[in-house]
């Protein structure tokens, strides 16, 4: 048995505990209502997705989310799943503008009868139109079409990969940190609290440089906890491309996926320590915190990854560890202004 760890300061923690089930089957059981009324899951599929639990996934990321707001969540990401879980290594079928215009609100409810996911996705446009800002919401329909122009680019990896040429590590990471979907789920963090970013707030280089490190740290942490999915599926992984780049086992290239969770969380570290002296942003640093912690521990536990993988006759475990806050400190990291 090998094992491998990453780890999280105890402190993220305090709002992205494991939720108490009545606190998100409500939202779970009206996810799957909507989606099942719309014609967008078979019943084998619906097993997939009972098994991804999505709505404890979205509580556990946004603990200050209402009911209300946790169903329009679970249906935002369950619908993300149905859609996305076919087009990894195949792409979207050309859907992004589309796509967009309809969380945005900007297509007539007419043009999206033909599709019945363009129609949902006007559908949860409408519900966040009633909360969140014209601004915000062409940021979120813009991250959600650079999601899918990012799941094309990922497609084209995957068909290098089966003709023999598996990406480098250099070459994955930029495309996985964005088809991986975290910039939507990091834009929501202001529609649960009912309270949106300043326009300019990227306009500084440690919330630029934030938003980037919490991109990959999923990525990493999704990977860790995928690579049995992944192997099984034919899907790109970090643990592959770092296995093939270097010589290494899946075993030792996992180990090596850990160790890079761990500095990238140290440069995090310090820079969050200049981004809120500098930008008075603590309020979204303290639930991006609680978002990275609840994805985390939703990829540990939920049946759709695993923490155990059996490869090439090995066993490699995957944990996760709160420490203390003062246990997670790193020297200082320069980031360029």
């Amino acid at each position: 048995m090998h094992a491998i760890t990453t780890t999280y300061p105890r402190s993220w923690r305090a709002g992205a505990h494991t939720s108490s089930p009545g606190r998100y089957q409500g939202a779970e059981r009206a996810m799957m209502s909507w989606l099942s009324g719309r014609g967008l899951i078979s019943p084998p599929y619906s097993r997939v997705l009972e098994r991804t639990e999505v709505a404890r996934n979205c509580a556990n990321s946004y603990p200050a989310a209402t009911g209300t707001q946790l169903e329009t969540i679970s249906k935002f990401l369950g619908l993300w799943f149905a859609f996305d879980d076919p087009a990894e290594g195949v792409g979207t079928g050309g859907r992004e503008i589309r796509a967009g215009r309809a969380l945005v609100g900007e297509l007539e409810r007419a043009a999206c009868q033909e599709d019945p996911f363009l129609g949902a996705w006007w559908e949860l446009g409408q519900e966040f139109k009633r909360a969140m800002s014209p601004q915000w919401r062409k940021r979120f329909s813009g991250h959600f079409e650079a999601w899918m122009y990012s799941v094309e680019d990922e497609a084209e990896l995957s068909t290098r990969a089966r003709k023999g040429q598996p990406p480098r590590l250099h070459e994955y990471l930029p495309v996985r940190a964005h088809s991986v979907g975290v910039d939507n789920w990091i834009d929501l963090i202001e529609y649960t609290l009912g309270r949106e970013l300043p326009a300019d707030f990227l306009s500084d280089p440690y919330i630029r440089e934030i938003w980037q490190l919490t991109r990959v740290l999923h990525t990493l942490d999704n990977d860790l906890h995928g690579i049995t999915k992944d192997m099984n599926e034919g899907w790109l992984n970090a643990v592959f491309s770092i296995a093939h780049e270097r010589g290494l086992s899946w075993v030792d290239a996992a180990a090596e996926v850990a160790r890079l969770h761990e500095d990238l969380l140290a440069r995090f570290h310090r820079v969050e320590e200049r981004a809120r002296r500098r930008t008075g942003l603590g309020w979204w640093l303290d639930a991006l915190h609680q978002m990275l912690a609840g994805l985390a521990l939703w990829t540990h536990s939920t049946p759709r990854y695993s923490r155990l993988h059996r490869l090439g006759g090995e066993t490699l475990e995957v944990n996760i560890v709160f420490t203390a806050d003062s246990e997670t400190s790193a020297a200082p990291v320069p980031v360029a202004c």
